[in-house]
């Protein structure tokens, strides 16, 4: 059997184009693939130097490179780690991979070049980095990212955008779920777990709304959206998921809440002022009447007594407006600022402390928050809540006030516990009304304003306030803030 004739045949048919040049570099033969592909015929490559066919900056170094190659035994691929490019008769240069080998060839030892166009592959990978880079950049804007792992391996892969949401660096340590579990906030983290967990063992989806709490005290707000592969008997090959920052969408949702609340409090206010102006303010109007007639019509000298009620009537007149006027400025022009509570409570306990210890009121207090807040609201809000318990207390037991928070779902919780005389369940409600009274004036002084001052003032920094109490067992104020 001719095996020369053999590899001559199989060289002129090989798919690649294939050259083999000797030692020194000359070309000894070409196949049709070479002419088709390089536009050379085989008499003009035949006899010159395989160098023609390398761009002419890397020349030099391909002449060192075959000079070394000359010297190993063993088959080189080249092209997947460097770009190589071969020049073409009309001096155009194509991407292209070479596989070097030894050949044996009539008792020579040569050397055999196979050349593959990769100018569709760099096209394609080219067309792939760019649809990348868009995917990033569509993700950044959108503040999404994603995640996959794999659950056999538990290999698990973030893109950029999860990186960036969870304020990691990339450099810093490989992706892994107990570095996302523990930028999750301390309050969400138990529900976060138990979905993702029910994800693998119910083979469900996951879809829910958490927060992240980042290493500088600021909260972000995530939607997180993950699915599964199943495969062989519903075996589970991969997590899949994406994570969305929707902080900007949660904030204004939180500030169109307000706003609406705002309306419907504002709705509220106009049908009070309505009762007020036809009832409130016009008691102590009729009561002026009714004693400058007598004044007027007195036969015997009493008008000193008389005097004096109209004194007290105009005292109270005034001291309505005067609410009704205060509480209508409440949030005008509101500024917040942050603000340490616990300094607030101090000037306020110290500017009623004639009062508190008139009342031999006892206040215990649990240390306070640091919040953005309008500092002068929430000093009258603390001002109205402490006096509520100086003026309601039992005068049979020592008069005893609690002070304590905590934080549950982002917002922080107030209570204002006191052990005075309590207030029907019916009434829960109405208290918080301007001018609603539960009480004679000449059993308890008051306009009725300070506890409607103080919802309003919750209200304006988007909180609740609502009262726990029954009678003669004291009564307990909560209010929320947003954290």
């Amino acid at each position: 059997m001719n095996h020369s004739h053999l590899f001559k045949a199989a060289f002129e048919l090989a798919p690649d184009a294939t050259i083999i040049s000797d030692s020194s570099g000359e070309i000894v033969m070409v196949n049709a693939k070479t002419e088709w592909l390089l536009g050379y015929s085989k008499e003009e490559l035949i006899g010159n130097k395989i160098e023609i066919l390398v761009p002419q900056s890397a020349r030099n170094r391909h002449i060192q490179h075959r000079q070394k190659y000359n010297t190993e035994k063993s088959p080189r691929q080249m092209g997947s780690y460097m770009d190589l490019y071969a020049v073409k008769k009309d001096g155009s240069q194509i991407p292209v991979d070479i596989s070097l080998n030894y050949v044996e060839l009539d008792g020579h030892r040569l050397i055999l070049s196979s050349i593959r166009d990769i100018t569709r592959n760099k096209d394609l990978l080219k067309k792939l980095a760019l649809s990348e880079k868009r995917l990033n950049e569509a993700q950044s804007l959108a503040k999404i990212g994603n995640w996959e792992m794999d659950m056999e391996t538990k290999e698990l892969y973030w893109s950029d955008q999860v990186y960036e949401i969870l304020g990691v660096e990339q450099t810093a340590q490989p992706p892994e779920f107990e570095l996302f579990r523990a930028r999750v906030h301390p309050d969400d983290r138990e529900e976060v777990t138990r979905q993702f967990e029910k994800q693998i063992t119910h083979k469900t989806q996951v879809d829910l709304v958490h927060r992240l709490l980042m290493p500088n005290g600021e909260i972000k707000y995530v939607h997180q959206r993950g699915d599964i592969n199943v495969v062989n008997k519903n075996k589970i090959s991969r997590s899949i998921g994406t994570i969305t920052d929707i902080s900007e969408q949660k904030d204004i949702e939180n500030k169109l809440r307000i706003s609406i609340h705002k309306v419907e409090s504002a709705n509220k206010e106009l049908e009070q002022f309505a009762f007020i102006a036809s009832h409130d303010l016009q008691e102590p109007l009729r009561t002026l009447e009714s004693f400058i007639e007598l004044v007027s019509n007195d036969p015997r000298h009493k008008s000193i007594k008389y005097l004096h009620h109209i004194t007290s009537a105009c005292h109270h007149m005034n001291r309505l407006v005067k609410g009704l006027l205060d509480y209508t400025r409440i949030g005008k022009n509101m500024t917040k600022s942050p603000v340490d509570l616990n300094h607030v409570l101090e000037e306020v306990i110290d500017m009623q402390k004639e009062e508190i210890l008139i009342a031999n009121l006892e206040i215990s207090i649990e240390k306070l928050p640091t919040l953005t807040v309008n500092r002068d609201l929430i000093s009258l809000l603390f001002h109205h809540l402490i006096n509520n318990a100086v003026k309601f207390r039992n005068k049979d037991t020592d008069a005893s006030l609690e002070i304590g928070t905590g934080y549950q779902k982002g917002q922080w919780l107030f209570m204002f516990r006191d052990n005075g005389i309590g207030i029907p369940k019916k009434f829960h409600e109405k208290i918080f009304i301007i001018f609603q009274r539960l009480h004679n004036r000449s059993d308890i002084d008051g306009t009725g304003i300070g506890l409607s001052h103080c919802k309003k003032i919750i209200d304006e920094h988007g909180g609740d306030i609502w009262v726990e109490s029954e009678p003669d067992k004291g009564s307990a104020f909560y209010f929320t803030l947003p954290a």
